[in-house]
Formats: structure tokens, sequence, C-alpha cells
């Protein structure tokens, strides 16, 4: 088991085993049972197969992608079987029943439409969207179960730096309550050390109720019923430039889900103008059909009957002259609408950009805070170590000491946190920008304990 850095640690000790007991995790995770721990990957995996919002969205890409095929199919000849029969009635001397049909199959291939070209045209943008909405889909699960995961450490840091101090307070309360049986101090340290032990336990019950709410915010996700997420091993932080604030603002006017999909939309709104314009053009269709036909006549005394073969073949002419305004209705309708696509796109272009730079800034300032946390949990240890040696020689009440054990505690839970953070708002990064992918994930897993 690893174990937190004690709040005895003299001055002297190596700075690496401060920052290595900031970010243990686990001997204190009570909750944990057997359970046995899990990787943020196996999670992610657990969660495709799980999560209602994922399941949702991916079969609504699949069934968008379909649908699209459905253009496709303007330019591919049409077959059906056809059928028809008929009983007709001569009247005369002696009344006449016929019965009379054909059966066939007729063939359809059209030879010459710009609409059906610009329709067909509408299938890659479709595959496009349908590509841009699966991708998305996976990404947004890979952060909503980055969120869980790393929510869950953190209350579960918190809960140690909780405990810890509940401990720590323990030892202080005992000892100033020798202290004063003895004479060495009045009652006062004890009653300070006695409430500071009862605020400590109030927020522990804080923290571990945390702790479950973010627990079962995993389980909902990921479907697993004790998730165990593992701890971060290593301090060191992956390699996390890829350039500046530009160039991520470029990767995502290429990969960003919803730029890609509005910018679909707009080619998508150009070929609805050239289907629209195609309404005046002349079409040329190729026909063909092979049919039998058959005629009975029955009468009282004499049934007669004949089945007759037939084949056509026809090229079929059609220009529209006048419509009553459809066509030239149907033309603004669709400019109107590509003037909607492309004020959509430069829109998604802007909030995309915003969304960018913001997660860009909030990872830079994580990193800054997580250096920054870094020197103030080697000070505030230093802190603790200079009070427990003049409470030793007392220039330093109880109080004192209690209060700067807290520091140290509460320092290295935040440091934990931003760590946290720092890793989630990479992966928010590149959410934006649409390049999240399977080797984030994994650059995050080679941090955690084995």
């Amino acid at each position: 088991m690893t174990a937190r850095a004690s709040v005895l640690m003299p001055a002297s000790s190596q700075t690496a085993r401060l920052v290595a007991s900031a970010i243990a995790l686990g001997s204190l995770m009570g909750w944990y049972g057997n359970a046995k721990a899990q990787s943020l990957d196996a999670m992610i995996s657990a969660a495709r197969q799980y999560d209602a919002t994922y399941l949702s969205e991916t079969a609504g890409a699949r069934a968008a992608k379909a649908a699209a095929q459905i253009d496709s199919a303007v330019l591919r000849p049409k077959v059906s079987l056809t059928s028809t029969n008929q009983v007709g009635t001569v009247y005369g001397s002696q009344s006449n029943e016929t019965l009379s049909g054909n059966i066939g199959i007729v063939a359809s291939h059209a030879l010459f439409n710009e609409k059906n070209e610009a329709t067909s045209k509408k299938v890659t943008q479709g595959d496009i969207t349908a590509a841009a909405a699966l991708r998305a889909a996976e990404q947004s699960l890979m952060v909503r179960v980055a969120q869980a995961y790393f929510d869950v450490l953190t209350a579960s840091e918190e809960l140690v730096s909780v405990r810890a101090s509940k401990e720590a307070a323990e030892q202080q309360l005992a000892a100033a309550q020798r202290n004063f049986e003895v004479g060495n101090t009045t009652i006062t340290d004890s009653r300070e050390a006695q409430a500071q032990f009862d605020r400590i336990l109030a927020d522990e019950l804080v923290a571990q109720n945390n702790l479950a709410i973010k627990q079962l915010a995993l389980t909902q996700v990921t479907g697993l019923p004790q998730p165990a997420p593992k701890g971060l091993a290593t301090y060191n932080l992956p390699n996390l430039s890829m350039g500046g604030m530009d160039a991520w603002v470029k990767r995502a006017v290429d990969n960003n889900a919803s730029i890609v999909k509005a910018r679909a939309d707009l080619t998508n709104a150009q070929l609805d103008i050239e289907i629209a314009n195609a309404g005046k053009r002349p079409t040329v269709d190729l026909e063909a059909g092979l049919f039998q036909n058959h005629t009975s006549s029955a009468r009282t005394s004499l049934n007669l009957g004949s089945h007759k073969p037939t084949s056509n073949i026809a090229i079929k002419f059609n220009w529209p002259l006048y419509t009553g305004g459809a066509v030239d209705s149907g033309i603004s309708a669709a400019i109107e609408k590509e003037a909607k696509a492309s004020a959509d796109l430069e829109g998604a272009i802007r909030a995309v950009g915003n969304q960018v730079k913001g997660a860009y800034l909030g990872l830079q300032s994580g990193l800054g805070q997580t250096k920054a946390l870094q020197a103030a949990l080697l000070s505030s240890q230093s802190a603790l170590d200079a009070n427990k040696l003049g409470y030793e020689v007392g220039v330093r009440i109880n109080i004192d000491v209690l209060n700067a054990q807290t520091v140290v505690f509460k320092t290295q839970a935040s440091l934990a946190k931003a760590r946290h953070e720092v890793l989630l708002s990479n992966l928010k990064l590149r959410q934006a920008a649409g390049v999240l992918d399977d080797d984030a994930i994994d650059s995050i897993n080679r941090l955690l304990a084995k």
C-alpha cells in the first residue's frame, strides 16, 4: 500500500518524497472494498456498451448515414412487377362477359436528369455528417467518463486528506489532554483541539457523502456497480504541447464535428439550388416492358380465350414549360436556405474558436496552478515543521500546529485536484478541436497505478 506523507516529516526530507505523498491514493479508500481497480480506457470501454446517451447518438448517426444512401438510388435503374385485370360486359342479343388483363415487368432508367445528378452528390455530404456525428459521440463519451473518473479520484483524495487531518487532530487532542492533566498547559489548548477535531469529523461526513455521489455518477455512465478508478502513480504529466492557441483553433476549423456538419449543410444547400434549378430543365428517361396479355370470354355454351406476349421500349422526353410558379418559388427558398447555412457555418466557426481558446487558456491556467501548489506544499510542510518545533519549545500553541497540519493536507488535496483538472482540461481542449482520440486516453493510462 502507498501511504501519505506524515506530518512529522522533517524539513530536510527530499522534495520528491513530499511530492509523491501529495499524489498517493488508495490506502485510505475503504469504500473500494475488494473491488479491482480499473483504468480509464477500461471504463470507457464499459461505457460504450452501457451509456444510453452514447448508444442513442451512435444509433442516430448510423440512421442518418443509411437515410443518406436513399439519394443515391436516383441514378440506378428501377424494376417493378405489374399486373392488371379487368372485367367487362358486352350487351347485345346475347350478353357476353369478358376478363382481360396483363402481367409483366417494367424497367426504367433516367438518361438525362440534372436533378438526379445533384441529388446523388448529397450522399457524400450525408456520409461526412454521419462520420462527424459518430466521432463527436465517441469524443463526448471519453470526456464524460474522464470527468466522472477524475471526480471520483478528487473526492477520494479529499477524503484521504480529511482522514489524515482527523488522525493528526486526534493525536494533538490526546497530547493536549495529557499536558493539561500534568499541568503543562491550560484547558484552552484541550478545548481548541477538541473543537478542531469535531470540525474535522463533520468535514469527513461531507467528504464521504461527496465521494459516494461521485461514485454513483461514474456508475451511471459506465454501468459498473463498484467502479474503482486507478489513481495516478507518477507526478510527471504527459506532453501537452501541440502548438499555440492559433494552431489549436486551426485544428478545430478542420476537425470539429459541429463545423464539419455546418460545412456539409452548406454544401447540401448549394446542391438544393442546383436541384431547384433543374426543375426548369428537360429530362429523358428510358422505359422497357415485357407483358403477358390475356383475354377470356364466357358464354353459356362457349368459353374463348387468348394469351399474347408483348414488349415495348420507349424514350420519354419531358420539358416543363409552366409549373404555376412552383419552380421559381423553390429556387428562392433554396437560395435563402443557402444564406442561412452560410451564416450557420460562420457562427459555428466563431463559437468553436471561442470554445477552443477558453479551453486552451484553462489548460495553461491549470498548469500554472499546479506549479504554484507544488511550491505551496513545500512551504506549508516547512511551516508545519516550524510550528511543531515552536510548540515543543513553548513559543507556539496547540492550535497553531493543528492549523498548520490542516493546511498541509488541504494543499495536498488541492494539488491532486489541480493535476486531475489539467488532464481533464487537455481532453476537453482536444475534444473542442475535434482531435480527441484513443492516443490521448493512452497517455493518461500510462500515468495510472498498475
